[in-house]
């Protein structure tokens, strides 16, 4: 029994010191180290960019599956397109270089070493995926982008993630960077006295590329000051390159606001329904309404949903025709759109409209002032109000004559509801007349009769002293009425 045990602890001493070259106190610098070592199980870090986080995140993912035997590792972003992107090559870069000798799984995005662990990457856009994710035992979560994850995200940590760290006494580290807006489940984890909070910058990375080139810290954002034409004080560069949480609603796309929320439902007569269907994403309906007598629209329906078939869309369609009685169907007919708005068309009997995507970022400032002057209204736990929070314009691939929206996260709800915003008539709507009822109107009646009274009265005498004052002039006889009378009616 010594001897198998003496095996054991000799070839596991011998696996160890093969991992020696792959010392973190070497290879990362102070704030990364610091964050990666916290004890906490809870860990925060809110970074700028180009700060190294995900560096860190790679190191801290290699080091807890090489040193911790058969145990699960797991980084989650947005999309699995984000994770492979994002960190995949770097993944595989310090396996490799650091001779850590674990065989990657291309197909499934995981990185499999000798001891028996695994570290996995993967996506998570919505709350469909959540169940892929049940029933691991982890060790170490990351959740990246943070600051970008929808409402879901507190289901994903609660009731996902959480109990899935109780078999290794795990921990869960969040990384991002400020959002636009200083609100939201990565903000609200700042102020979580569980967590344990870290915070540096690009400013304190020594390792950009462009430091080996000679090129300064201050150098590098001088460069993009002058690309993008904006000051360091400008909203956006605080928060991207000093990582702090300043409103920058410049970088928003949708400008909702807290005054655009609604809760009761008001009288509407008109409805209209914009459609968005999803390839790899959600397809998305809209009911956008308005009453003929006033221009306010209000958001009346939203329904997104991944994985729908094309007879399931028309039946979610279908229903809504029922329902409303839209005075216009538009959609997303661009690649396989067209076939489903054909279908619609078919079953309906009514005819699908081909939302105009070539003026989109025309569109989207006609629904923003239509936010900022209250004229479009959405419920404030909606996706489309949780959406705007933030859907980003992206300054990296725009033009000084087009605007790029960002990738990821994406939004299908708002898409939906720019179609159908764009149609909504609710403009030309006019106040009705005013309707009195029977005791008004009798009594407008009764004064304009009283009215007619006095004035015809007025005008009969003034003809009698007109009368009167001819015949004090004329030297007639009064009394020969006849001959005046008839004269009267000559003209004479």
């Amino acid at each position: 029994m010594r001897d198998s045990t003496a095996v054991i602890l000799g070839a596991k001493k011998k696996i160890q010191s093969q991992y020696d070259n792959f010392d973190l106190s070497k290879i990362c610098f102070p704030e990364q180290l610091s964050f990666i070592k916290d004890p906490n199980p809870w860990v925060i870090a809110d970074c700028s960019r180009r700060s190294g986080k995900t560096e860190g995140c790679v190191y801290d993912l290699l080091d807890t599956a090489i040193r911790n035997e058969g145990i699960n590792c797991l980084y989650i972003t947005l999309t699995r397109a984000n994770a492979e992107r994002i960190i995949w090559a770097k993944l595989l870069h310090a396996n490799e270089h650091y001779k850590l000798q674990g065989i990657p799984n291309y197909s499934k995005l995981s990185l499999t070493f000798p001891n028996g662990s695994v570290i996995y990457l993967s996506g998570c856009n919505d709350k469909s995926e959540l169940d892929k994710f049940r029933g691991l035992a982890l060790k170490l979560v990351y959740i990246d982008e943070v600051q970008s994850f929808k409402s879901f995200i507190k289901e994903l940590v609660d009731e996902v993630l959480a109990p899935a760290l109780a078999d290794y006494a795990g921990k869960m580290k969040f990384i991002g960077t400020p959002g636009p807006i200083a609100s939201g489940f990565f903000h609200k984890l700042l102020s979580n006295q569980e967590f344990s909070r870290h915070h540096w910058t690009f400013w304190d990375n020594p390792y950009l590329p462009a430091l080996k080139e000679g090129i300064t810290h201050a150098q590098v954002l001088d460069r993009e000051l002058k690309r993008r034409g904006v000051s360091i004080d400008h909203p956006s560069i605080r928060r991207e390159w000093f990582g702090e949480w300043v409103t920058d609603t410049e970088s928003l796309v949708f400008n909702y606001g807290d005054h655009n929320d609604f809760v009761n439902e008001p009288q509407l007569t008109d409805y209209v329904i914009g459609l968005d269907f999803g390839t790899d994403d959600a397809d998305a309906i809209s009911v956008l309404g308005w009453h003929k007598n006033f221009k306010e629209v209000y958001l009346v329906e939203e329904y997104v949903q991944n994985g729908l078939s094309v007879s399931e869309i028309v039946a979610e369609v279908e229903k809504r025709y029922k329902k409303y009685n839209p005075l216009k169907i538009v959609a997303d007919t661009g690649a396989n759109g067209k076939k489903i708005a054909l279908e619609i068309s078919k079953r309906l009997g009514v005819p699908v409209s081909a939302a105009d995507k070539q003026r989109k970022v025309e569109h989207i400032t006609w629904l923003n002032d239509a936010m900022r002057t209250r004229k479009f209204f959405a419920r404030a736990s909606g996706r489309f109000a949780q959406d705007c929070a933030i859907i980003e314009w992206d300054y990296d691939k725009s033009t000084s004559d087009r605007l790029i929206i960002k990738d990821d996260p994406h939004s299908d709800i708002c898409d939906a509801v720019l179609y159908s915003y764009v149609e909504a008539l609710a403009w030309l709507s006019e106040p009705a007349k005013p309707i009195k009822n029977l005791k008004e109107q009798w009594a407008e009646f009764s004064k304009n009769m009283a009215d007619d009274a006095i004035e015809n009265s007025i005008k009969r005498q003034k003809e009698q002293e007109n009368d009167d004052n001819f015949f004090a002039t004329s030297g007639l006889d009064p009394e020969d009425t006849i001959k005046y009378f008839v004269n009267k009616k000559r003209g004479a």
